[in-house]
């Protein structure tokens, strides 16, 4: 009887291997996400199976990131930010108060993860204050946690070069590691005006 018991967990437990691998084949965007969204994402997907609807589980924010355009980036393509900074720095406070409002509204669709929304506020924001940097390398930020690799690579592309326009060399070359996943032509440019 255990001989039995124990051979039908263990095909119990292949069983499951096996479907974990399927609906990672089919829905690979999904496994790239924190673990709370899989975990909601499992939870939907088994309470559709069941005939269940579920509500989304409450996803609590992570810690308040540095700012893209100002911080040293990683190195490890797992690490590449997704995350709108929450800290105000230097330069936000020299913006209108209309242009801080919608800047904490940006950064509050990007934490609802309602990135549409973030998008065109940061949009909005760099169309008001072009020369802005920080405003790039945020809109970045938020491009790639929706998963638009070739815009974030141009937004941290332009934060670059407006970095280098305004003489602030070191926070230009941080974003050289991003670039050259991104956008290596972009990053290549950059390290040659550095280089001069």
């Amino acid at each position: 009887m255990r001989a039995f018991l124990a051979r039908l967990l263990f095909l119990i437990l292949l069983v499951a291997i096996v479907l974990i691998g399927i609906a990672i084949a089919q829905h690979p965007g999904t496994w790239q996400q924190d673990w709370q969204s899989v975990r909601a994402y499992l939870a939907r997907h088994w309470a559709d199976w069941r005939g269940k609807t579920v509500e989304p589980a409450a996803v609590h924010p992570a810690p308040a990131p540095t700012p893209a355009a100002t911080a040293p980036l990683p190195t490890h393509e797992a690490e590449i930010p997704g995350h709108a900074p929450t800290t105000t720095t230097s330069s936000e406070n020299r913006l209108s108060d209309r242009q801080l409002t919608l800047l904490m509204a940006a950064r509050q669709a990007y934490w609802l993860r309602d990135y549409a929304v973030a998008i065109g506020d940061y949009r909005a924001l760099i169309e008001a204050d072009p020369d802005r940097a920080a405003l790039y390398g945020e809109l970045g930020n938020v491009l790639w946690a929706a998963g638009q690799r070739i815009a974030a690579g141009n937004a941290y592309g332009h934060a670059g070069r407006l970095l280098l326009a305004q003489g602030r060399y070191a926070q230009a070359a941080a974003l050289i590691p991003i670039l050259t996943r991104l956008n290596p032509e972009a990053a290549m440019q950059l390290q040659a005006e550095l280089a001069k």
